[in-house]
């Protein structure tokens, strides 16, 4: 897997492929090798070359900068914490700027144009800022997303997961926002495939199935290609389907072959494309995307990694619906960080009377309530769309 670097970045141990500039100008023209000495990586400079492309699979990648120590140790101020109705409102207003900043990126991509990520970072630092206020609302409702707007909204659903499931494992803050742009950018190489191809309801051949699992690949190069020089997003881009059984694409790597940033991005991904309503499929529960995920942790996803998801959007999420020993239907409305098999919901419905109830808030944690299982909203009449709206009736 090539990536291209400037060549005062060259370091002892890397696999040189190709050198930029024309051949005639340095004495390594027709060679592929690896630089073993100071001596082979400063011939390179002093020939004037200025970049330079590597094989990170056959030698030394280029290290994650170093974050600079801070000049004086001040704190970062605080955001200031927001109830779930006031961020949702907040939210909704996001989502709909960040599928425009989204949709523009994508546009130049396909036109040809230079990838412009400075509107993006914008975006990362929006959404951080939206779950420091409140930790679920954003996840929440990007969830709700619409087959037309799939393709930029789960970027930006991902991208949110991403920063959440990061803090929840304590990454450092700056690695967090390049976690946050990989998540908005981990797709991009899908804006080479036919749109066809990736709107098709039915089955795909062969064929449409093979150029799928090379959009990974394809992302890298225009990653690269953009000058991107940021570690964890092209490691997100190519190997966000990979799996730790070694079933994914398109490397077939193992767990200890994988950053930990790219197990992040294997479950944001899958998670966000199980809930959304996308062409071919429609959207499951949170909770039935999390049980499935579940007995998939050691083959599909990283056991530690998962843990510590489900520590970020809950055993039962946001919105899902549950069905209560006293057999009502509840709607999760928020975590119970402290016993998250006992979240805070609002009950609706009384199944024994097949009828509507008036919204009680219930905390499961201190009631004799309990849950007996999850329910599809959409098998007992119920939209996502109105359930939010009773539990969060300003949004």
């Amino acid at each position: 897997m090539l990536r291209r670097i400037k060549a005062e970045q060259l370091q002892v141990g890397m696999f040189v492929a190709r050198l930029g500039g024309s051949w005639i100008n340095h004495p390594f023209w027709r060679a592929r090798f690896l630089l073993n000495s100071e001596d082979q990586v400063n011939q390179i400079r002093s020939a004037g070359v200025q970049e330079v492309w590597i094989d990170i699979l056959k030698g030394r990648n280029l290290p994650a900068p170093e974050a600079p120590p801070p000049e004086i140790a001040l704190p970062e101020p605080a955001v200031p914490a927001s109830t779930l109705e006031a961020e949702f409102a907040r939210a909704r207003e996001l989502l709909q700027s960040g599928k425009s900043v989204i949709g523009s990126m994508f546009a130049d991509v396909r036109m040809g144009r230079a990838l412009e990520v400075n509107g993006a970072l914008l975006l990362v630092d929006s959404a951080s800022k939206s779950l420091s206020r409140h930790s679920q609302a954003l996840i929440a409702l990007a969830r709700l997303k619409a087959r037309d707007d799939y393709s930029y909204l789960h970027s930006f659903a991902v991208c949110a997961l991403m920063i959440a499931l990061g803090r929840t494992l304590e990454l450092p803050e700056e690695e967090v926002r390049e976690l946050g742009l990989a998540g908005l950018i981990h797709d991009i190489g899908k804006l080479t495939l036919p749109e066809a191809v990736l709107h098709k309801a039915a089955s795909r051949t062969p064929a449409e199935d093979e150029a799928i699992r090379r959009h990974p690949s394809a992302g890298y190069r225009i990653l690269n290609e953009a000058r991107l020089y940021s570690n964890i997003a092209l490691d997100v881009c190519v190997h966000h389907h990979e799996r730790v059984d070694g079933r994914g694409y398109p490397f077939g790597l193992v767990g200890r072959e994988l950053s930990v940033h790219a197990k992040i991005a294997a479950i944001c991904d899958t998670y966000d494309s199980l809930t959304s309503s996308r062409p071919g499929h429609q959207e499951w529960s949170p909770a039935r995307a999390m049980e499935y995920m579940a007995v998939r942790v050691d083959t599909l996803f990283d056991r530690r990694v998962f843990k510590a998801f489900t520590r970020t959007v809950g055993i039962y999420p946001l919105g899902t619906v549950l069905r209560l020993r006293s057999n009502r239907l509840a709607v999760v409305c928020a975590q119970n960080a402290a016993d998250p098999l006992r979240p805070r919901v609002m009950a609706f419905y009384s199944v024994t009377e097949s009828a509507a109830l008036a919204p009680e808030v219930i905390d499961l944690h201190e009631s004799d309530d309990s849950v007996v299982a999850f329910e599809n909203a959409a098998d007992w009449g119920y939209t996502d769309e109105k359930l939010m709206a009773m539990y969060a009736p300003q949004a």
